[in-house]
């Protein structure tokens, strides 16, 4: 028993503390992703099949990883409350499959970004990106899979960690590296589409920008986070509630994408609505600002012109499809 005591030194702050905020943060992002959720097929009924299919896949793997987390708070801040000495036990099998059922949700998610960045790569080179982004995501899931059944018939955690330490380090660094590196491609593609941007739709695409950044660097921070703890110490769950807490984090941002795209769409409208108005009208005030009947947004000088070309729309669309992966999925809208 001594002997047992001196390989695992409990802490209930660093153990159960840990996994309970991290499971407590986890259930109200949940709770947004369903509301989430619920905006999605309410606003975009008419999407396509493909796309629709991905939330249903995203939001069950979440519900799974809900109850699966749920589970393992539950053994071991209840079931074994005051015993220490179950985490010397075998893992409860839900643990790893919390582990694995984030992963999914992270691959999912990030593929889809990395099909985005596919769809809109301006040359060859740049498609490369997406290939290298897709190759380490099969190679994170496939090696999380295998870090999950290793850890079912491990005999208790401690020995699964001295063992396989390095089967847990190896996808958390490829995780962080993909979301990075889809952050940064997606900017690029933003300020490439912001050079031949009207003032109009520059200002949507700085938007994007910062949104892409903000959305990336979160999912970025915890992953960088979980690596750390998980390399600082392998006997506590501060690692595991940041991996909780990330891929909620990843749906979010996947089902905020997706449910921008009305917003997007409205500042398109109003470009749309002021080309026509000024094509029907033609008159300008003394200020140079012009006035349309049918038109309630005013812009200044109306010497621009403020000519929508065809291509300048199409570079509306794939800013827009950029946010949210209107374009190959089908907006359902579209005129």
């Amino acid at each position: 028993m001594q002997t047992m005591a001196a390989i695992f030194e409990f802490n209930p702050n660093n153990t159960i503390g840990a996994l309970l905020i991290g499971t407590l943060a986890s259930m109200v992002l949940w709770g947004i992703s369903t509301t989430q959720v619920y905006m999605y097929f309410s606003a975009y009924r008419d999407d396509r099949m493909f796309l629709k299919t991905m939330v249903v896949v995203v939001w069950l793997s979440e519900l799974a990883h809900a109850l699966c987390i749920s589970h393992v708070l539950y053994i071991y801040a209840v079931t074994n409350y005051g015993n220490p000495l179950v985490f010397l036990h075998h893992v409860p099998v839900t643990l790893p499959l919390t582990v694995v059922l984030g992963a999914l949700t992270s691959a999912i998610v990030q593929g889809f970004y990395a099909f985005r960045i596919w769809t809109l790569a301006p040359n060859r080179i740049f498609k490369l990106i997406p290939i290298v982004i897709w190759c380490c995501i099969l190679t994170f899931f496939f090696t999380i899979v295998a870090d999950t059944v290793f850890a079912i018939e491990a005999i208790n955690a401690p020995t699964f960690d001295a063992k396989y330490k390095w089967l847990l380090l190896f996808p958390t660094w490829l995780n962080v590296f993909d979301d990075n590196t889809i952050t940064v491609s997606m900017v690029c593609l933003l300020l490439i589409q912001r050079r031949n941007s009207l003032t109009k739709t520059t200002v949507m695409v700085d938007r994007l920008i910062k949104w892409t950044m903000e959305t990336g660097m979160m999912t970025s921070v915890f992953g960088l986070l979980s690596l750390i703890f998980l390399t600082r110490s392998d006997q506590d769950f501060i690692w595991i509630a940041m991996q909780i807490i990330k891929a909620r984090l990843f749906a979010n941002s996947l089902l905020a994408s997706l449910n921008a795209r009305s917003f997007l769409r409205q500042d398109q409208t109003i470009i749309s609505a002021y080309n026509l108005s000024s094509r029907r009208t033609g008159t300008t005030n003394g200020t140079g600002t012009t006035r349309g009947v049918e038109s309630r947004v005013e812009f200044a000088p109306a010497n621009v012109g403020m000519k929508v070309s065809l291509r300048d729309q199409l570079q509306l669309r794939d800013e827009s499809d950029l946010a949210g992966g209107a374009g190959w999925c089908g907006d359902g809208d579209e005129e």
